[in-house]
This record gives C-alpha cells, structure tokens and sequence, in this order.
C-alpha cells in the first residue's frame, strides 16, 4: 500500500438497497475535510440527516421533486444542521444521487464527483468545486486527469460548514441516459485517470477495484497529458487521502 494509512475515515456513504420512503434509490456520498476539525462527524451528520429527511417525503412531495425544490430543501436543511447539529469549524463535501421512477437528481458540493456511464462511455455529471477547476477550466477529459498533478489540487471553493451556507448545484438526467452511476470522492478522481474509474466502474466488484486500485497507484507525470503551466504541477503523485466509491448498476432487463 503506497497510500497514507490514516486512523479515520472521514468519508460517510449511504446508499439505498431498498426504496427510502417512496423513492427507488438514494445515494449519497460526504467526504468529511481533513483540514477543519472533526470531518467524520460532519459527513456523518450531513448524510444522515439528509436520508431521515427523504425517507420522510410522501407520495405528493415526490411528484413534486425538480431543481428548485431539492436546493431550496436542502439549504434548510443545512441551516438547520448548522444551528444545531454540526460541531464549530466542521466540513465536509456532498453529493448524492436521487433516483425516481423516470428521472435522476444529481446534487454536488465541494470536489467529490458523480460520473455517469452508458454504452461504456464515461461523462462527468459534476463540476468540481475546487481552485483548479477555478484555475483551468477543463473542458475535456485529458485536461481534468492533468489536474490530478497541480499542487494546490486539494484546495476547495465550497463545502457545508459552519461558516456560511454553501453552492448547491442540483441537475436533473433521464435515468435512460446511463447505466451506470458512478460517485467518488478526491481521494479516487485525484489518482485515477478517467479512463481507468471507466473501466473499474464496469467491473465485477466496481466500488471495490476502486478504492483498491486509488490506494495502491502511484502516478507519474505525462508531458501528453500536462496542458498547462508545468511550474505549478507535481512531477509524480502517491494517495494521500480517504478514497470511497459508492457504483449503482442498473439491473439488465
């Protein structure tokens, strides 16, 4: 294991395997900040109190699910949990999968990913919130993986913390449109190349091979996939963060 060994998991997963209140499915990933106090307990909160929320919506509720009813929803929810619940100086990251009947909600915050795969072609759902999607603005797949080399790569815009209430960025994808969803946080998406959390996420154990394979790589730099300024950009890169993955397959009719 090339990886840091650490004696806290900060992340949080929750995923449903049975409907949660009248919804087919809810998946949902935190990755608590290791650079504010008490992550663990913040993505701990987070998802739980968020789950207790959705198992709570009834039938109307879920007819009425769209964009602005989800974030308007969650921020108080969040205000809540700032006022109440969340310990002083906290954070942590979010980003779930709200599967209904006919229709997907994908919600992020901070730099944890959701990626979508159908016909075995990968596409990032999410944008991260993050300096160096700030910095860079990648647009392709080449460009986001020479992110993984730039130094200050960890260096988040938006999170739920104590402090402020933060972005939330809700998008709504037929569920025809993929497979596969696949959610990850830094510690995944910062040591694996897309192509390779592609072909991971369609294996036998996908969520496994993962996490597996981010805590085991060490990657070097490639001047092919390097675009960009090489001053500000490591030459090689080891695992140095908690790596969750949380894959949902549909069944094959």
């Amino acid at each position: 294991d090339v990886g840091k060994k650490r004696q806290i998991n900060q992340d949080c997963v929750d995923i449903s395997v049975t409907p949660v209140g009248n919804l087919p499915n809810l998946l949902l990933l935190a990755d608590g900040m290791g650079g504010l106090a008490k992550g663990e307990e913040a993505s701990f909160h987070v998802s739980s109190v968020i789950k207790s929320w959705f198992e709570s919506l009834s039938i109307d509720n879920l007819g009425h699910l769209h964009e602005l009813y989800i974030d308007d929803k969650l921020t108080t929810i969040i205000k809540l949990m700032q006022e109440k619940i969340l310990p002083p100086n906290c954070g942590t990251t979010l980003n779930m999968s709200i599967i209904g009947p006919k229709k997907t909600f994908i919600v992020n915050i901070g730099d944890s990913r959701v990626y979508s795969i159908k016909n075995k072609n990968i596409e990032l759902i999410t944008r991260d919130d993050s300096m160096a999607f700030i910095m860079y603005h990648p647009r392709t797949s080449n460009q986001r993986d020479a992110l993984r080399f730039y130094k200050d790569n960890n260096i988040i815009s938006n999170c739920i913390t104590t402090g402020y209430l933060p972005v939330i960025v809700t998008k709504e994808i037929k569920n025809e449109e993929y497979d596969i969803l696949c959610h990850v946080t830094d510690g995944v998406s910062d040591i694996l190349a897309e192509k390779q959390i592609n072909r991971y996420s369609q294996s036998k154990t996908p969520a496994q091979k993962l996490v597996e394979s981010a805590v085991t790589s060490k990657i070097v730099y490639n001047d092919f996939y390097l675009p960009y300024d090489e001053a500000k950009f490591a030459k090689c890169i080891s695992p140095k963060d908690n790596a969750t993955a949380l894959v949902y397959t549909k069944k094959r009719k």
